[in-house]
């Protein structure tokens, strides 16, 4: 279990300290990784949400509060674990096959919303995009989360269906919850299709709303290159 701090005072702050521990392979999805932090401002939540960790708690915390929710992370990690294991050693198929089981576990029905996710995950992650975009489009009916039309959006994209979701493209670009994300996925559509003037444009949006991460910088300045933005 790791928790840690935004402001750890000292040559790097608590971000950047996770960022590292998950680039060399100490923190994954068999870890319970907790976030904490007196900041809430776009930026910051844009840059944490990015590092997906088990919860972000918004200091200053009560004890109870700090039990309850301490108790709650630990009692996902418990029940998926074998999901969050398959995960983290990269076994897709795995992962949608335990997926499947548990979602006919009636005990485990309050976990539903987490298995969902991780097995459309998976689906985008084996190129199985034809099926993500039904699995998605299902899902839709049923939860009003931010991941579900994240992940739908994503699978068309991936199938160059970009004219079919004009429409809900402009409504998740102007959502708080979306837009990071949105600017994200289309700069890397654009990537993929060779328009690296439109990619350049939509990866500066990303930036502006989540500037810590270093890949994202990385292909940021790549762009400028490109576009001939000295």
């Amino acid at each position: 279990v790791i928790i840690c701090s935004f402001n750890v005072k000292s040559d790097k702050d608590g971000f950047h300290l996770l960022e590292e521990l998950k680039f060399k392979g100490y923190v994954n999805k068999t870890t319970i990784l907790i976030f904490l932090s007196t900041e809430t401002n776009e930026s910051l939540v844009n840059s944490i949400v990015e590092l997906q960790p088990d919860d972000f708690w918004v200091k200053p915390l009560l004890p109870k509060t700090v039990i309850e929710r301490i108790k709650y992370t630990l009692d996902i990690k418990k029940h998926l674990f074998t999901l969050y294991k398959a995960i983290a050693e990269g076994e897709h198929s795995k992962v949608i096959y335990y997926a499947e089981r548990f979602l006919l576990d009636k005990t485990l029905i309050k976990y539903h919303a987490n298995i969902q996710r991780m097995k459309g995950e998976a689906l985008i992650n084996l190129l199985e995009y034809k099926t993500a975009e039904l699995f998605f489009r299902e899902l839709q009916s049923q939860y009003r989360y931010a991941w579900v039309s994240l992940g739908y959006v994503k699978a068309l994209l991936k199938q160059g269906k970009m004219d079919e979701i004009k429409d809900l493209l402009t409504t998740l670009v102007n959502k708080p919850d979306t837009r990071f994300a949105m600017h994200d996925l289309l700069a890397q559509y654009y990537m993929e299709q060779g328009n690296y003037e439109l990619a350049y444009e939509e990866i500066i949006k990303a930036t502006k709303l989540a500037p810590r991460n270093i890949e994202r910088n990385k292909k940021s300045w790549d762009l400028a290159r490109l576009n001939h933005d000295h």
